[in-house]
């Protein structure tokens, strides 16, 4: 393979990374420290944000999901932080993110990001780029 074909392929692994890093930085821009709270339905334990979204996101009745980074605790919301009536609790070691904002695109670009940075630290040489 050329040198050129290697280093385009690096420049579209870098700026897929690029795009996906910043829905990452959007999508991650909860509510911290105020959580939804009299509106879970559902708790689970769960090793990654990503997979609160993702299972909030599945699920037609989640409006919103609270996550707890300290023990995993995964926490979905009939309500959201926009919806009227909903009771906020300040000083919560919760985090707090309206559904709406975790596209299906957002989640999958998030995914590309961890992998990419994966890929790009990686000891690995990754001939095929």
């Amino acid at each position: 393979m050329e040198f050129s074909q290697r280093t385009s392929g690096r420049l579209l692994l870098v700026s897929l990374a690029s795009l996906a890093y910043s829905c990452y930085q959007e999508a991650f821009s909860g509510f911290s420290g105020a959580a939804v709270v009299n509106a879970s339905y559902f708790t689970f334990s769960t090793p990654s944000l990503l997979f609160c979204a993702r299972r909030c996101r599945l699920q037609r009745k989640c409006l919103s999901f609270n996550f707890d980074v300290n023990n995993g605790e995964c926490y979905l919301n009939l309500r959201s932080q926009v919806t009227p009536g909903t009771e906020l609790q300040g000083g919560s070691p919760l985090q707090s993110f309206d559904i709406s904002l975790w596209s299906e695109v957002r989640i999958f670009l998030i995914l590309l990001t961890v992998i990419f940075s994966i890929m790009v630290l990686s000891p690995i040489s990754y001939n095929k780029w």
